[in-house]
């Protein structure tokens, strides 16, 4: 056991959101607890579970000081992750989930980068793990790692799946630019507005190619395995959008790549609802991407081979987009 001696504040602070996660969250913990970082703070902000999550966290705590238990009403992901951020005191900020676990190692390796290069944000590559085995999921290209980046000069950045889990935040670079999550309702995908926020007023991103971050594919009560809440992508782009209205520059360089984004990230979307529920969103697909394309705000040459046949019947109103998007992504990720 370590802790940070009461007159020094920790070099890092680690969240992590927490609603009914008893089955996993002791190795999470465990993860945490073990990493070679020392100096940090572990915040667990429990947003009014009713399992055993809590107990789990005291008992953490009573053996470890750097465990601080946070508890509320629930109100959601956004608003759970919301309250960590202001309650957090380090210089830099790591998130997990609960039912996730990290390699010893992370939080230093991220850590001495950050500081020895002053980054906004330092983010790793992570694994997918699921039946007791991981995969390096290789999101980081190599053309892009080891040095500062410009997001908004480097769009493909744009392009990684979210995973804010893998990386660090400077508090101060939050704070700066008043940075935080949607507060809506459950756990509905709001690390998209988060990601795209961070990384659209960032000027020194640095990514790494190795992996530590261990994302649970195989826990189904994970929120991206529920048909609930049919339009929460949409908000999340609604809500960066409004956002983006503070910076109007960097806005105007990427809100035309910004659409094929949109376009992976509502196929995804799609492919994971059914029944009416997916014709709905499909509709509502359809009507968006049109009113893009009146606006002038799409260009083909933002999007992939494989997804310009997609948008193009999309846009033509084709119900045929439905399966043969479902079909392309299943194939996409298979090849990976």
């Amino acid at each position: 056991m370590s802790s940070t001696p009461a007159n020094m504040l920790p070099q890092l602070s680690v969240l992590i959101p927490i609603y009914n996660a008893e089955q996993h969250l002791a190795k999470c913990l465990d993860s945490i607890l073990n990493q070679t970082q020392q100096s940090m703070e572990i915040i667990c902000i429990n947003d009014g579970s009713n399992d055993n999550s809590v107990n789990i966290i005291e008992q953490k705590a009573k053996k470890d000081p750097r465990v601080v238990l946070l508890n509320k009403k629930n109100s959601g992901y956004g608003n759970t992750l919301n309250l960590g951020l202001m309650s957090a005191r380090s210089k830099y900020i790591g998130i997990i989930e609960a039912d996730d676990f990290a390699d010893k190692t992370m939080y230093q390796n991220l850590l001495t980068i950050a500081l020895k290069h002053d980054a906004d944000i330092v983010k790793s590559d992570f694994f997918e793990y699921a039946d007791n085995k991981s995969h390096k999921a290789n999101i980081i290209p190599t053309s892009d790692a080891n040095r500062l980046i410009i997001p908004c000069n480097n769009f493909d950045i744009f392009r990684a799946q979210p995973s804010i889990w893998s990386g660090i935040y400077s508090r101060a670079f939050l704070k700066k630019n008043n940075i935080f999550f949607t507060n809506s309702v459950g756990a509905s995908f709001q690390d998209t507005a988060f990601n795209l926020k961070t990384l659209a007023t960032s000027d020194k991103v640095w990514l790494i190619e190795e992996a530590f971050m261990h994302y649970r594919r195989d826990n189904n009560k994970s929120s991206i395995h529920s048909s609930d809440k049919i339009y929460a992508v949409c908000n999340e782009y609604n809500a960066f959008e409004r956002y983006m209205k503070n910076y109007p520059d960097r806005m105007t360089k990427i809100v035309k790549p910004l659409q094929s984004i949109r376009f992976e990230t509502y196929s995804w979307n799609l492919s994971r609802l059914s029944g009416h529920s997916q014709l709905q969103f499909y509709r509502h697909m359809h009507k968006k991407f049109v009113s893009l394309y009146r606006q002038g705000l799409i260009c083909y040459d933002n999007f992939s081979h494989e997804d310009i046949p997609l948008l193009k019947l999309l846009l033509d109103g084709n119900q045929n987009f439905i399966h043969l998007s479902i079909e392309a992504r299943s194939l996409k990720y298979i090849n990976r």
